[in-house]
């Protein structure tokens, strides 16, 4: 079984290379992949990249400070989620909060954290095929007798090595405003869809039938005893399917109030 074993910048490198050895030690059945050293001199290094990505099972993703928004990182992340059905990243100085898309969709291991370590392990052993899996008894054994020295390892190499963090960058200030130009712009034309909307439900109203008249005398009810107001009694009219002039009818008929201009509600 490949495991693709992705990294960029010192730190990472560096995790990724002891990764690679304590995994061998582990689950001898596996085959952990990095280019740093897996590709021989005068390799055309993107095709051998392009091949070892096609023929992994399973993918992690070596995490830092300085690389979490590294071009190369992301791309490497992206072609292992399309074409390998287990990915993972392994966070080193980071926690799952510092992560932005698309990095954070991925199930997290923490590199200095034994649990979450033993997980990944049994990820691996899981992922190899039956006549080659470790026990569970053999493989916590194994497992235990290594994790002193890959404890150890990754420790010296957060002491030697400083990752080297830019500032984040300042906002583009006319990349905003095209930014607010842009959402205001878009908010008028939905504004300017629902008006229009509004104006063609006024326009094309259907008659009241006998069925619904009940409905209509409700509403009529309603602006009599002053529950609800002239306003919203004729929109709740319309979007029952009656016009404007079928409730000022109901509302004459049942309580003898013909509207003349703005009417107020009997007390």
């Amino acid at each position: 079984m490949k495991v693709f074993v992705s990294w960029s910048q010192e730190r990472s490198r560096e995790i990724a290379k002891l990764l690679k050895l304590w995994i061998k030690c582990v689950i001898q059945a596996s085959d952990p992949w990095i280019s740093v050293r897996d590709l021989p001199r005068g390799v055309r290094w993107m095709q051998e990249i392009g091949v070892a990505l096609d023929s992994s099972e399973m993918g992690i993703i070596c995490l830092t400070k300085e690389n979490k928004n590294n071009p190369w990182i992301l791309f490497e992340a992206g072609a292992l989620a399309k074409g390998v059905s287990k990915v993972c990243t392994l966070l080193i100085d980071l926690e799952p909060a510092d992560l932005d898309p698309p990095l954070d969709q991925f199930n997290h291991t923490f590199a200095t954290d034994r649990t979450s370590m033993f997980a990944l392990i049994e990820t691996l052993n899981a992922e190899l095929a039956p006549s080659l899996r470790l026990s569970e008894s053999v493989l916590k054994e194994v497992f235990d007798t290594y994790w002193d020295k890959f404890s150890q390892g990754m420790a010296q190499i957060i002491a030697a090595t400083e990752p080297t963090v830019g500032p984040e960058p300042e906002p583009d200030t006319n990349d905003l405003l095209s930014q607010v130009l842009s959402s205001v712009r878009s908010m008028n034309n939905r504004l300017a869809r629902v008006e229009s909307a509004a104006k063609a439900s006024v326009a094309v109203v259907p008659r009241v039938t006998k069925r619904d008249a009940q409905e209509l005398r409700n509403l009529a009810t309603d602006y009599y005893m002053g529950i609800a107001g002239l306003d919203a009694c004729l929109v709740a009219a319309r979007r029952a399917g009656f016009s404007e002039a079928d409730f000022i009818s109901s509302l004459r008929e049942l309580y003898g109030i013909d509207l003349q201009g703005p009417p107020s509600p009997a007390s």
